[in-house]
């Protein structure tokens, strides 16, 4: 047994040491968790801090602003008609064939991205075409004559028909459909305040610059977002889809879902095509500077902008047809009133009606589009783009010849009244049909 003296060798063993041990064995941890984070931040290369990130959100956002860069040139045009028609020597229905011209090839050219994006990947087919697309927008600030300008629209049209069908393909590969609302709240809101910028720019730098310099840049803002898809890393896998022509024959094989390609065609002939001779129906009828036009229309852009964001929250409360309806409501009534009103103020304020329309009925169609064959979803889609672009050049050049008949009044009212025909059709093609399609 142990003696008396070990145990109480024993007990004192547990007795607290003396100050100067703890004070050693503190520093000594501290030192050593010192060491540690040096190690580790050591270890750290400084490449990962430019490595290129991954991430569907990025991605998206990447995506989004190379529409937001389209659609600045795009729009653009509209409070630039007048100016642009002046200084080149042509008349407000000629003029607006600068809008044609970059609107039929930006839909034709959907049916040649949407199957090449299905087999190499979103990213690339986007990468290459913004890039002529910074090329072409520069090139139409430059531009000596109309023929010239109408044929540098054309490339740059050919080449921006990419943009917009990639985002929206890669909401459809990324995000599940009770998500994609919120998913496509960023690719229209990012849309919308490039309109907003653009109809608004376009008439103050018409005014005060020239209607080349939006043009510059746009080129100049085209090439920053190039280089940042080129930073980000792409996480997609394209899988085969069986060839071109395989793919066609799926998507227009879907059956009673194909409405919402005909749907977006009315709805660019009618809402799109409409849209483009807003500025000038303002400039003819109170003789407004471009800079007030500008302003004006940047009020479709600012209702764009909010009813975007706004998108997630409606698509929880409402159903789809009803959102339809309610958008195609606000825009037979915004168009009809526009033909009425006696003063510029009251035709300002319309604006807002027309964009909470366009956002209503458009976003509906666009999220319908991404299921309508998920196994080729952007060769669908490409069919989606290009029946709404070729609706809006077939628009543009339609309602710029009955206005030169008929005047600009008589042709808001007789758009109004095509709208509710456009808005019934869309009721019932979304209420028959289901949001899925064949797998």
């Amino acid at each position: 047994p142990p003696s008396p003296l070990s145990r109480k060798r024993e007990r004192g063993s547990t007795h607290p040491a003396p100050r100067e041990t703890i004070t050693r064995r503190a520093n000594s941890h501290q030192s050593s968790a010192a060491a540690a984070v040096a190690e580790q931040a050591g270890s750290v290369p400084r490449s990962r801090f430019l490595a290129r990130p991954s991430s569907r959100w990025l991605t998206l956002w990447m995506l989004a602003l190379g529409a937001f860069a389209v659609n600045l040139d795009m729009r653009a045009v509209v409070p630039l008609l007048p100016n642009l028609a002046a200084d080149l020597g042509v008349n407000i229905s000629t003029a607006g064939l600068v809008a044609t011209a970059y609107m039929l090839p930006y839909g034709l050219c959907q049916l040649v991205y949407g199957p090449l994006a299905d087999r190499w990947g979103r990213l690339p087919i986007a990468r290459g075409t913004l890039l002529v697309f910074v090329l072409g927008t520069t090139a139409c600030g430059l531009a000596t004559s109309f023929e010239m300008l109408v044929g540098i629209r054309i490339l740059t049209g050919a080449v921006a028909a990419a943009a917009f069908p990639m985002g929206l393909a890669f909401i459809g590969d990324a995000f599940e459909y009770e998500d994609r609302p919120s998913a496509l709240s960023v690719l229209l809101t990012t849309s919308a305040i490039s309109q907003l910028l653009s109809l608004a720019l376009g008439g103050i730098l018409a005014d005060f610059v020239s209607w080349r310099a939006i043009f510059f840049l746009d080129g100049a803002l085209a090439f920053l977002i190039l280089l940042g898809l080129f930073w980000i890393r792409g996480t997609e896998r394209p899988a085969p889809t069986g060839g071109t022509l395989a793919a066609y024959r799926a998507v227009f094989g879907a059956g009673r879902r194909l409405i919402v390609m005909f749907l977006a065609f009315l709805e660019g002939m009618l809402l799109m095509g409409g849209m483009t001779f807003l500025g000038a129906y303002l400039r003819d009828r109170w003789e407004l500077s471009y800079v007030v036009i500008g302003l004006c229309l940047a009020l479709y852009g600012a209702a764009l902008v909010v009813s975007g964001k706004l998108l997630p929250w409606a698509a929880r409360r409402m159903s789809e047809p009803s959102r339809f309806v309610l958008g195609g409501v606000l825009s037979v009534v915004g168009y009809v009133a526009l033909a009425l009103v006696p003063t510029w103020q009251a035709a300002a304020a319309l604006m807002i009606l027309l964009g909470f329309g366009w956002t209503g009925a458009h976003s509906v169609l666009q999220a319908r589009s991404t299921e309508i064959l998920p196994r080729a979803r952007g060769t669908a889609i490409a069919v989606f783009a290009c029946g709404l672009f070729i609706g809006g050049a077939a628009g543009t050049a339609l309602i710029g010849g009955l206005i030169g008949a008929v005047g600009y009044q008589i042709t808001l009212g007789a758009l109004g009244v095509s709208v509710i025909g456009f808005t019934a059709l869309g009721w019932w093609g979304l209420k028959t049909t289901a949001p899925g399609g064949p797998s």
